[in-house]
């Protein structure tokens, strides 16, 4: 199966304006003057007091802190309409942030759950969703409070249509099956096989089928191999390199889909001596969680990649500038339809790139797709891609973060059915597994 792919590709160096005999005094005034002129809310952090190293060049897009806003929720969706008939449902991002600082990772995972369409018309997929999250990680022997979940995903005519979408046995509308495999990882990243039957799915004379990310769970609390120290529980989780999850080598051969899901949690040194006795020798799991896609059109890809970099700060009430739009920008050409949808095919976020084994705590991993927008006439797709991770305090961030950002995604067109809606939603949650309703329209 062949993808007509639209490469947007951003990479932001970090770049030096400061000479190599500056004194340290006047070399951190610099830094200070520098990140101010990255935000216009907030002040710089205190080197003195939030863990900064004053001999940090800005880097990258370094910035100083901005006032948090409300986040990426939409201001006017209506949080009651959950229990709806819908058509579909597509996942396009997703992310957890810590409430109180940041953690090592133990247990991270989002993803989708949708109910039954009872009592709805024919051509419903569900009645109403719900997001599933698991947080967990330990910090300074504090196991860690709730946080909050973060989802932007596409509701496919929420209220329900009235026909099936390959009535008269043409396909002009979506039919969506999910499923999930795991993957064991020794290392940072890992694969393993899947197959799908088209056939028993009624999805074997669909034109084109993708197989798109529908969620990711992850894992320490494994059985750790003989060279781990038996007195570190890995339940508490580890220092983090990045997570991440992906779909690849897509084949579909007559009523059969093969296909491999891949997942990254790469575990990095803490500096913390007593726990890094446990580096490079452990085990995590991963549970990707996917959705294969039947439609009438063959679906266009756009890729996104950037570095971005920012200072850490210990003070609880702000938040760190996030990527601007120019970075996250992605425009992707496909077939002129009635409707669209973004789907995640992959997704890395990759910390410290450059300092091979190091790791930290982090308060929020996220991958969001949101401010879609799309021309029916032409099939433009236009959208914002972010990736996000913040070592934020407390405790005092110990380095800058710097992170890489890769994704994959998938623009779904077809002409049958019901309007869509994209949507993007946070909502609070408690320690360990949490479930949310999810609002399917802003109506």
């Amino acid at each position: 199966m062949s993808l007509r792919r639209t490469y947007h590709t951003r990479k932001l160096e970090a770049r030096s304006g400061l000479g190599g005999h500056t004194p340290a005094v006047l070399r951190l005034l610099c830094i200070t003057l520098l990140l101010c002129v990255g935000c216009d809310d907030g002040p710089a952090p205190d080197p003195d007091d939030g863990g900064v190293d004053a001999e940090i060049d800005a880097g990258g897009s370094g910035r100083a802190p901005c006032a948090r806003d409300a986040g990426p929720t939409d201001a006017g969706l209506a949080r009651g309409l959950t229990n709806t008939c819908t058509d579909g449902f597509l996942l396009s991002g997703l992310g957890l942030r810590w409430e109180d600082g940041s953690h090592r990772l133990a247990r991270w995972s989002v993803f989708p759950r949708t109910v039954f369409p009872e009592g709805c018309p024919p051509s419903s997929e569900l009645r109403g969703a719900s997001v599933v999250t698991e947080l967990e990680g330990e910090v300074d022997g504090l196991d860690a409070p709730g946080g909050e979940v973060m989802v932007s995903y596409t509701a496919i005519g929420p209220f329900g249509g009235t026909s099936p979408p390959d009535a008269g046995m043409t396909w002009r509308g979506v039919r969506i099956a999910r499923g999930t495999t795991t993957v064991d990882l020794p290392e940072d990243e890992g694969e393993a096989s899947a197959l799908f039957d088209l056939e028993a799915a009624g999805m074997a004379d669909a034109p084109s089928v993708v197989v798109v990310l529908d969620g990711l769970q992850l894992t320490s609390d494994v059985t750790q191999p003989a060279a781990f120290p038996r007195d570190l529980d890995p339940s508490d989780g580890f220092a983090t390199r990045g997570i991440g999850a992906w779909i690849d080598g897509v084949e579909r051969d007559g009523t059969t889909l093969r296909f491999r899901a891949g997942a990254r949690f790469a575990v990095g040194r803490s500096g913390d001596p007593t726990l890094d006795r446990g580096f490079g020798a452990t085990r995590t799991r991963a549970i990707v969680r996917w959705a294969v896609v039947a439609l009438p059109n063959e679906p266009a890809v756009g890729a996104v990649s950037y570095r971005e970099s920012h200072l850490g700060t210990h003070r609880r009430e702000v938040s760190l500038c996030r990527p601007d739009a120019e970075t996250t920008a992605l425009t992707i050409d496909g077939p002129a339809a009635a409707h669209a949808a973004p789907a995640l095919t992959s997704f890395r976020i990759s910390l410290f790139p450059d300092r091979a084994e190091q790791g930290d705590v982090v308060r929020e991993l996220s991958l969001l797709v949101h401010g879609f927008d799309h021309d029916p006439a032409s099939g433009r797709a236009t959208m914002q891609v972010e990736g996000y991770a913040t070592n934020e305090a407390p405790p005092a961030s110990r380095q800058p973060m710097v992170y890489d950002v890769e994704a994959s995604v998938a623009l779904l067109t077809w002409d049958g059915g019901d309007p869509v809606q994209h949507l993007r939603f946070t909502a609070p949650i408690a320690p360990g597994r949490s479930e949310v309703e999810l609002p399917l329209t802003r109506d």
